[in-house]
């Protein structure tokens, strides 16, 4: 994750949760060891698709691409993550393409 990267899912996080940039830098770390030990992104989007609703979805996927965008520039892998999540949050085409455009041309 490139520094730029890291300010903005802080600035995210904060954003939407309202807490301290302590938690959130604890809350960094935990993430980072979950992702180690996942085996899908499954077992993740699962718990967000029940407890949000489609326009806290919507909201994530544009935060996902503000993340994405914090260096410049997006990479196919990126782009790819990006794509496999929003399927598994059952968001559409339209709404992948709609974040994305939010972003970039803001």
């Amino acid at each position: 994750i490139q520094p730029e990267e890291k300010k903005v899912i802080s600035e995210s996080v904060s954003s939407v949760c309202g807490i301290s940039a302590a938690d959130i830098e604890a809350l960094l770390g935990d993430a980072e060891v979950a992702v180690e030990d996942s085996v899908s992104l499954y077992e993740f989007t699962s718990v967000i698709n029940d407890h949000f609703e489609n326009a806290r979805k919507f909201a994530l996927l544009e935060m996902l691409w503000r993340v994405a965008w914090a260096d410049g520039s997006v990479d196919r892998y990126e782009d790819y993550y990006i794509r496999k999540i929003a399927d598994l949050l059952h968001l559409s085409q339209k709404d992948f393409i709609r974040a994305k455009h939010n972003v970039m041309d803001a």
